[in-house]
């Protein structure tokens, strides 16, 4: 890809879940890290920078991003999705995430919800094979989802105690 010709000013990569890289991958990508092409420009985005090996982190610049807060939030709501009737299930599912949010409202995720919390309370009667018919009928959208909720289904199974 970085060698690839391009007619825009500058090559962009980004690598979503960095930390899922082995060390062998870590390695090879090291030495583009050491010697870039020229006007490139490299992202590795990851929540776990602590599972790269020294030497990338090393080599790179970090800026961290941070979750908005509920009032930054209901603001971008407000604006962006009027219509949105459940403000503060959203807030909950979308863990301060602007993009999160946006992915809830444009791809039925409040239904998704939903659905889930039929197949996962109460959890003394969770049917895994009926669980899983249900996760791999999903959409990559939806899937990235449900990905995002573990502490929200972790509240779920709280309240099945």
């Amino acid at each position: 890809f970085i060698t690839l010709k391009s007619t825009l000013p500058c090559k962009i990569l980004a690598i979503s879940l960095a930390e899922e890289m082995n060390e062998n991958v870590q390695n090879a990508l090291l030495k583009t890290l050491e010697e870039p092409y020229e006007k490139t420009l490299i992202f590795l985005l990851s929540e776990k920078p602590n599972h790269l090996l020294p030497t990338i982190l090393s080599r790179c610049k970090r800026i961290v991003l941070h979750a908005l807060s509920d009032k930054e939030m209901r603001l971008m709501i407000a604006q962006k999705y009027p219509e949105c009737e459940n403000v503060s299930l959203l807030l909950k599912l979308s863990n301060g995430i602007p993009g999160m949010a946006e992915m809830i409202c444009q791809n039925n995720g409040f239904s998704l919800y939903s659905e889930l919390q039929k197949f996962l309370c109460p959890i003394q009667s969770l049917n895994l094979v009926d669980l899983m018919t249900f996760l791999n009928a999903k959409t990559p959208e939806e899937n990235a989802i449900l990905n995002a909720h573990t502490p929200t289904f972790d509240d779920l199974f709280a309240k099945t105690f």
